[in-house]
């Protein structure tokens, strides 16, 4: 039995198919996918290829792009059906901020709060209004966006 020994060590070249990086075999270069005998590509000809982003995405860039520490701060929304988890996974956002710590916050728009009941560095400002005709959750939602404002332009 003759044992043949396979190279995993990347050659630097990308897949054409599938964009995985390829591995030098006795029979060429294939990737992860097996896609043996495609194209290879450097990666800036694998990026030139990307598809490119339609609408709003357009405006997005990739995250490598964004190293810089100083300007990073999360404002995040999660939309979904009801019960699907978005209440309990807005809190496994770590609670620090520049290495600080620092509580997070959750506005609890569907008076569902009572799911993160007793998790450590998390505040809950309630906003929910049963009765949607009347704005009262609205207001109560812009007078935390202004009192932000305003502490933001304190510190």
């Amino acid at each position: 039995m003759v044992k043949t020994k396979i190279s995993t060590k990347p050659n630097g070249l990308y897949c054409s198919v599938c964009g995985k990086p390829q591995i030098e075999t006795s029979s060429g270069p294939t990737c992860a996918n097996f896609h043996n005998g495609a194209e290879s590509l450097t990666a800036a000809e694998l990026k030139a290829k990307a598809p490119k982003k339609k609408g709003f995405l357009s405006q997005a860039k990739p995250a490598e792009e964004m190293a810089s520490r100083d300007a990073w701060k999360a404002r995040v929304g999660l939309f979904g059906p009801s019960k699907s988890g978005k209440t309990l996974s807005s809190t496994t956002m770590p609670p620090y901020f520049h290495g600080k710590h620092k509580p997070r916050l959750l506005i609890d728009c569907d008076g569902r709060a009572q799911s993160v009941a007793g998790i450590p560095d998390l505040e809950v400002i309630s906003v929910f209004d049963p009765d949607p005709k009347l704005p009262k959750a609205w207001n109560k939602l812009e007078g935390i966006k202004n009192r932000s404002k305003v502490t933001k332009s304190m510190e």
